[in-house]
């Protein structure tokens, strides 16, 4: 069985399971309302990340058709690198504001 890392990084709390590398790259990134509408064109994901959702509503379609919405508090794994078609994009009614973590 595999040893779970515990990391004791704020005392007096108890240590906590952690478990990863370091991410090289995260960014804040905003989307208009709307963004993504007027075109409808898929695109890869520029490197396996994770896009974490914090503010408005995001549509994700994939390439199989399959549309689905994230909100605030979700978070997607995205993995759809070239040379796959990728996915398409496209924010709700109201800006869309998302960390992104490579």
């Amino acid at each position: 069985m595999e040893e779970r890392p515990w990391v004791d990084a704020a005392p007096p709390a108890p240590p906590f399971y952690a478990k990863g590398n370091a991410a090289p790259r995260m960014a804040f990134a905003g989307f208009d309302a709307h963004w993504g509408a007027q075109d409808l064109k898929a695109h890869p994901a520029p490197s396996a990340q994770y896009v974490v959702y914090l503010d408005g509503t995001m549509s994700i379609t994939a390439t199989d058709g399959t549309t689905r919405r994230f909100g605030p508090g979700e978070v997607l794994r995205v993995e759809d690198t070239a040379p796959c078609k990728g996915h398409i994009s496209v924010a709700g009614s109201n800006p869309v504001f998302t960390l992104i973590s490579r």
